[in-house]
């Protein structure tokens, strides 16, 4: 069964650090297996490439470690998703499914605007690719603490 173009857009937890066995995991892997698994024939794209560890092989993804929403007057400003999508658009100007994984450096920077600048992202990928289905997902609990904890400490998370 074919699903077609998948663009994993995100943060680090999207991009991975699949090169070091001691680094964390994204869940493109995963995914592409149980999708293949599944029956269903895949392709990633993106202008990023970094084989998954686990479960998958298709190495193309746009993940940047350290990435914000947006641009917001935080510490690294220039590394935001939003700004990063004419080019990726360039790139793959046809997809069909959009994955967004987006947020923790927004939660342990710049709480204040988060749901601001998510919404107008949403807005931009709506515009920028209209055809495709959009999957919003919710942030991991943050390591070491359970998804009770990480809520209460991080009232944007919640």
């Amino acid at each position: 069964m074919p699903i077609g173009k998948i663009l994993c857009l995100g943060d680090s937890l999207t991009g991975g650090m699949e090169q070091d066995a001691t680094g964390f995991r994204s869940y493109r892997g995963a995914l592409q297996k149980l999708l293949t698994d599944g029956g269903y024939t895949i392709d990633f794209v993106g202008t990023q490439s970094s084989t998954p560890a686990s479960g998958g092989t298709d190495p193309n993804h746009d993940g940047y470690g350290g990435a914000y929403i947006s641009a917001a007057g935080g510490p690294n400003d220039s590394n935001n998703i939003s700004s990063k999508l004419a080019t990726i658009a360039a790139a793959h100007p046809a997809v069909d499914v959009i994955i967004l994984y987006v947020g923790w450096n927004d939660c342990y920077n710049q709480k204040g605007t988060i749901t601001t600048r998510y919404t107008s992202l949403l807005s931009s990928i709506a515009s920028t690719w209209p055809s495709a289905k959009l999957i919003l997902t919710t942030l991991s609990p943050q390591p070491g603490q359970t998804s009770a904890e990480t809520g209460s400490s991080i009232p944007e998370y919640a």
